[in-house]
């Protein structure tokens, strides 16, 4: 899809009116500062988006602050920015130059004198292998970025209960809380004191994990570009079909991170021992068995992420329109194919490619396993009603787990 120089992102519910429903908010790729906007098809605030254009119509040319380590952090908080590093990092996150308007004859004889500047660079890569490594390197850089957000937020005073009277469309429709990550405290008090199991009519610690990880899915959801080209109605329908998957997915990558066979989340909460010693198949299998596999491929950041775009990409749902099925499998196709040609790169041809395997196995089994999560969860509603009596109602959580 060719994308004009500035794209505003609207989406709405059926029957609301697009002048009535707000923008989403999304982060600045090349800053991090909240964005409404694609400009010159990055998702870019006002001011880089006038940094890149003013660079390239005056022709100026810049130096790094710091030459050693020539690639300085990009942070809108920071007074000062390193202008060579912003710029590189604009042509590094795909804004392109051509589809600048110039204003006058002065503006498009500096355009082309760019473009011809481009052209000749490109013309010495000796092949396709040096676009196709850039390709990735994007796609991992914002997906690290956009995770770091999340983990800020996971392991932050953020108390996802203050908002449980929202429900999807709800979420969907407001702010994005990933730029917003800065405004929260780390908790001094983690890990946090339970006895195990639970003693009966005592107070409940801590957060509610599965609810924080679904709300901070859905705002992570709201930065991916091929999400953002879904109808309101689709991008409903893909998080229902989704949500649970990707938020087991993050449990599991994080308590292996952590060291732990079993899940296991920042504040010491561990789900399988909740209630007591003796616990079902079914918990094992929740709680446990989606641990093992990234154990054992020792999936690193970059792969869990690649793990994670691809299983949110997913066109297998029924509810979805003929249109937002082939954007997914375009979306979907292209994050697979630069999680293998990374692998590739990284571990060789054929580990590389058995590595992928690996991975759509993992993926193929978290999609399977949503059905016993959402039958456990069930169970588990039970239990918490006959030990503290019943449960505060959660919209999000009704929605995705019981409707």
């Amino acid at each position: 899809m060719v994308l004009t120089n500035t794209t505003c992102i609207k989406t709405r519910p059926f029957g609301v009116e697009a002048e009535s429903m707000p923008t989403f908010a999304h982060i600045c790729a090349i800053c991090g500062a909240p964005a409404r906007c694609l400009h010159y098809d990055v998702m870019s605030c006002i001011g880089c988006k006038s940094f890149f254009r003013r660079t390239i119509v005056l022709g100026k040319v810049y130096e790094c602050i710091d030459r050693k380590k020539a690639r300085c952090e990009i942070n809108y908080e920071n007074v000062r920015f390193c202008q060579f590093c912003r710029f590189e990092k604009c042509i590094r996150m795909g804004m392109k130059a051509e589809l600048i308007q110039p204003n006058g004859k002065e503006e498009a004889e500096q355009l082309a004198v760019y473009s011809r500047k481009r052209t000749q660079s490109a013309s010495w890569e000796d092949d396709d292998l040096p676009l196709i490594k850039n390709i990735y390197e994007r796609l991992i850089e914002n997906l690290c970025y956009l995770e770091s957000k999340v983990v800020e937020l996971r392991t932050s005073t953020l108390d996802p209960m203050d908002q449980a009277y929202l429900d999807l469309p709800d979420l969907l429709a407001r702010h994005c809380q990933l730029a917003d990550s800065h405004k929260y405290s780390r908790p001094t008090n983690w890990p946090l004191e339970f006895e195990l199991p639970v003693p009966k009519h005592s107070k409940p610690i801590g957060k509610n994990w599965l609810l924080l990880d679904l709300m901070l899915t859905i705002d992570f959801c709201k930065c991916m570009p091929t999400f953002c080209e879904l109808s309101f109605n689709d991008q409903i329908a893909l998080c229902k079909r989704v949500l649970l998957t990707s938020a087991r997915l993050t449990g599991a990558y994080y308590s292996y991170v952590e060291k732990s066979s079993t899940m296991y989340f920042p504040d010491g909460c561990m789900p399988l021992r909740f209630f007591s010693h003796e616990t079902t198949k079914v918990e094992k299998e929740i709680f446990c068995a989606s641990i093992e596999p990234i154990r054992r491929n020792a999936f690193t950041k970059e792969e869990y992420l690649f793990l994670k775009a691809i299983v949110l990409l997913n066109a297998d749902c029924p509810l979805l329109s003929d249109e937002g099925q082939r954007t997914l499998e375009k979306g979907r196709k292209m994050y697979a194919n630069a999680f293998l040609r990374y692998l590739q790169a990284k571990h060789g041809t054929l580990r590389g490619a058995g590595k992928f395997a690996d991975a759509l196995a993992l993926i193929r089994s978290l999609y399977d396993d949503d059905e016993k999560h959402k039958g456990m969860h069930i169970m588990f509603e039970a239990k918490v009603t006959a030990m503290f009596g019943a449960p505060r109602p959660i919209a999000l959580i009704d929605t995705i787990m019981i409707n």
